[in-house]
């Protein structure tokens, strides 16, 4: 199993479609919900044994509380 974040558009499409056609089962994730259909769809259409994908959302991380 592969799993490359930014599946759904440029190099990280890329990189799944060939690890698909390599025969791995390709897991992509985007940020953005039409990137990931679409990657699903160009994998699917190279004949990927299994295309899963899954949206992330990115927010910017809580500062940590001062140790004490």
């Amino acid at each position: 199993v592969a799993i490359v974040t930014g599946g759904g558009t440029g190099i990280g499409l890329a990189t799944a479609s060939e690890l698909a056609w390599l025969g791995a089962k390709v897991a992509i994730g985007s940020r953005k919900q039409e990137n990931i259909d679409e990657g699903v769809r160009t994998l699917e259409a190279l004949g990927a044994a299994a295309a899963l994908a899954g949206g992330a959302r990115v927010k910017r991380p809580r500062r940590a509380p001062p140790d004490r």
